[in-house]
């Protein structure tokens, strides 16, 4: 469980039953991450380097689901 806390601080920082703490959290959290995967589409165009960065955008992407995912469960109190 801490591996989780360490890779995903924001989404522990929720607490349960707190709806604003957690819209904020979640606008926060997807802004950020739509504003990099904008900036990794810009660098895929390129054509040797943009294998890399399309991979790195996909991962980016699972981690922002991720993210998410545990931001609902901590918010509704099945993580802590």
């Amino acid at each position: 469980m801490s591996i989780l806390h360490t890779l995903w601080p924001m989404a522990f920082r929720i607490e349960k039953g707190n709806v604003g703490s957690f819209v904020v959290r979640l606008i926060v959290f997807g802004a950020v991450c739509a504003v990099v995967n904008w900036f990794i589409g810009l660098l895929s165009g390129i054509f040797l380097i943009g294998i890399l960065f399309g991979l790195l955008g996909s991962l980016l992407e699972l981690y922002s689901l991720a993210g998410i995912l545990l931001c609902i469960l901590v918010f509704a109190g099945i993580l802590s």
